[in-house]
């Protein structure tokens, strides 16, 4: 299994998770992508339900979908850990590959008491976290760090900082400062691919230098 998070909502966890269903699919191997959470819109899993081939319902992809755009665990008729666990575990000897993305942030609620780093916890899957790299990103990705070693210290994530097509200032050094600072992790780069890139991965994929970083990170079960 592969768990997908990030520093926030918004930061390129449905395009990378999308890159990363093709890349296997690419590799004829059968992977499915999961998002069991969605708020407000359910865009992101009818993108990696599009991006697996549809091998599910849309509703296997996205059991949990609440109109309001707030978190999971904030809403109403919340999921507990239990059903979740249920659902993950009916789908997943069915596949050779489980790519499994979170809602916001590492430790945004998810349902009643829990957050995506307890199902981590419960699985011990790989785990990739995406950066948006700009300003702020070193403590962002030095906060996650402290996280799985005090929390989760048999994990390793990889870190990914996702481009913008108009950089900032600290964008041209980062990946260089937090590759100093932790040496111990693997910290890949996706350039930009475009506004609508989660809609077109199909032709980034055959880029070869990403292919090549997208096996690494999506390898078969």
């Amino acid at each position: 299994m592969i768990f997908v998070t990030a520093s926030d909502t918004g930061v390129g966890k449905t395009l990378l998770t999308c890159l990363g269903l093709r890349s296997l699919r690419n590799r004829n191997q059968r992977p499915v992508g999961l998002k069991p959470f969605c708020s407000g819109s359910r865009a992101d899993a009818r993108h990696l339900h599009r991006a697996s081939g549809k091998p599910i319902d849309l509703e296997a992809t996205n059991p949990w979908y609440y109109k309001t755009p707030i978190a999971p665990g904030a809403q109403k008729h919340s999921a507990s850990f239990q059903q979740v666990l249920s659902h993950i575990d009916a789908i997943r000897p069915c596949f050779q590959q489980v790519i499994l993305e979170g809602a916001g942030g590492l430790l945004s609620p998810l349902g009643r008491a829990f957050h995506l780093g307890d199902l981590i916890l419960h699985y011990q899957p790989k785990v990739l976290c995406v950066f948006p790299n700009q300003l702020g990103v070193l403590n962002q990705a030095l906060i996650h760090h402290a996280w799985f070693e005090q929390k989760a210290p048999g994990i390793s994530p990889q870190f990914v900082l996702m481009e913008h097509a108009k950089p900032d200032a600290s964008a041209s050094s980062n990946l260089k400062i937090l590759k100093r600072w932790l040496p111990s992790i693997a910290i890949s780069s996706i350039p930009y691919l475009g506004a609508r890139a989660t809609q077109h991965h199909l032709k980034a994929v055959q880029q070869p230098p990403l292919a090549r970083m997208l096996k690494k990170l999506f390898p078969h079960e």
